[in-house]
């Protein structure tokens, strides 16, 4: 009598028992979204930080691709200057000062690209912070599914347990 009752007691505290020893370990979906999340605050403060050595280098990079296309359309314009000189047509530079609107011209490009630089690094910043918003939510909503099917998988242990209890005291019922 005494054995069918221990196994009653032990089968009730169980998945008491049970949750004591599990660990609360975070599924990947969840993981995924702490580390979006600690990437968008990284990129929050690099923009925030224009001292930063990485921010300072995509400006710098960012910089020179901008100053590499104006140079570009300078050369052409150069070219199309000396085209328009060996034809007899109006030149687009003043040949008198073509050096000095030259410079001039290469000296207002490199400040407005590194303004426009400065610029296009902050909106790509801020469009990875966006994606990384994204993603993030998009893992807690799989979290959330994943926590959901762990909570339904628990209660079929239970019910399981429960059901196993039931048939014990059934079983251990007196009988007329």
């Amino acid at each position: 009598m005494a054995l069918p009752l221990l196994a009653m007691a032990a089968i009730s505290a169980a998945p008491g028992i049970a949750g004591m020893f599990m660990k609360n370990k975070k599924s990947a979906a969840e993981r995924d979204a702490e580390a979006d999340a600690a990437q968008a605050r990284d990129y929050i403060n690099l923009s925030m930080n224009p001292n930063d050595p990485r921010y300072k280098a995509m400006v710098e990079q960012e910089t020179q691709g901008l100053n590499q296309q104006y140079l570009r359309g300078l050369r052409d314009l150069v070219e199309a200057n000396r085209r328009q000189a060996l034809m007899g047509r109006q030149q687009i530079f003043d040949p008198e000062r073509q050096d000095e609107s030259q410079f001039s011209g290469i000296l207002q490009a490199r400040n407005e690209a590194q303004n426009q630089a400065g610029a296009n690094v902050l909106n790509r910043l801020n469009a990875a912070i966006g994606n990384l918003r994204g993603q993030q939510q998009s893992n807690l909503a799989l979290a959330g599914l994943q926590t959901a099917r762990n909570q339904a998988k628990n209660q079929k242990y239970l019910a399981g347990l429960s059901g196993l209890s039931s048939g014990i005291n059934a079983f251990n019922a007196p009988r007329a």
